[in-house]
């Protein structure tokens, strides 16, 4: 059975790559049996969703701040001049 150290370092992990189904089996049996363990999961899983809306947010502000293409053309045209 999994400790919870090694249980920690699996649940980074399993954000990365996919767990090898025996290991995935491990991981779940100790999550069933460590509330702690369970709650820190839940924890680490709302902290990645969190950060990944933030980064999808930023990516639309960032679009919705490009220029146009005409504005791109009409400041080219004043620096050239």
């Amino acid at each position: 059975m999994l400790n919870c150290k090694e249980v920690a370092y699996l649940a980074s992990k399993q954000m990365d790559t996919k767990l090898v189904w025996t290991k995935r089996l491990q991981f779940r049996f100790h999550l069933w049996m460590c509330k702690n363990c369970a709650q820190f999961i839940r924890q680490i899983d709302f902290l990645h969703r969190a950060a990944g809306e933030i980064e999808n947010s930023q990516r639309l502000d960032s679009k919705s701040l490009s220029l146009s293409r005409d504005a791109r053309e009409r400041i080219s045209k004043r620096i050239s001049q």
